[in-house]
């Protein structure tokens, strides 16, 4: 019997929310004070810099995990998330991607 094996969605992981979603793709924040991949994350009123997240290959982003508790040390994170039965085009999530990393300008 062949195993099948799914990718889980980042945003159904503790601590992933959905934010912003541009063209059927998830924009998925990362806030640190509902999970606890670190014993010391950075007081909430600390101007931090943000990180985007981009999946793999796989479009599932499973390599995020190792990877995680470093990175909100000292950014926002935040993770492009893709369901793996979208076929969107190359054009398509890096229009989505430009045009969230604009909106996120914008509220800075």
């Amino acid at each position: 019997m062949d195993t099948i094996i799914t990718p889980t969605r980042i945003e159904s992981l503790p601590g992933f929310t959905v934010v912003e979603r541009i063209d059927g793709l998830a924009f998925v924040r990362y806030n640190h004070s509902t999970s606890s991949p670190s014993s010391t994350p950075p007081a909430a009123s600390e101007k931090r810099g943000e990180v985007l997240y981009l999946p793999g290959l796989d479009g599932s982003g499973c390599t995020l995990g190792p990877q995680i508790s470093d990175l909100v040390q000292e950014f926002d994170v935040w993770v492009l998330s893709i369901p793996a039965d979208d076929r969107s085009s190359l054009s398509k999530v890096v229009h989505a991607v430009i045009r969230h990393l604009e909106g996120r300008e914008e509220e800075r």
